[in-house]
């Protein structure tokens, strides 16, 4: 989505559209990930992830799944973004307490609780 706010991982994006870095809750671009990730191979994902914990390579002190995107995208993967919209027009994080306290505040809300 688009945002601007550091609680959210970013990705970078080169000329061509592919990500070529994604960067735990520090702002590099405008494209910001919504922590919803797709892997065509769920063994990649295991790769990359077992070595990030092998090099210690943490963010803010803790392991995160967005920044194996950027060891991936270093050999070679091909990887995308879809932007959904921007927070609270298209995408409602509910990761914190102002983030449901956002949501709840809006109509939206009424729906995804109405049933």
């Amino acid at each position: 989505m688009k945002a601007s706010d550091p609680k959210w991982s970013h990705a970078k994006v080169n000329e061509l559209g592919l990500v070529s870095e994604v960067v735990e809750k520090v702002v590099v671009s405008d494209e910001a990930t919504v922590g919803i990730y797709n892997y065509k191979k769920g063994s990649d994902f295991v790769y990359y992830a077992e070595k990030m914990i092998e090099q210690d390579w943490r963010s803010n002190g803790e392991f995160y799944v967005a920044p194996v995107y950027t060891m991936m995208a270093k050999d070679g993967f091909n990887i995308g973004v879809y932007n959904i919209g921007e927070e609270a027009n298209g995408m409602y994080g509910l990761g914190i307490p102002s983030d449901l306290e956002l949501f709840l505040s809006l109509e939206i809300s009424k729906l995804a609780c109405d049933f």
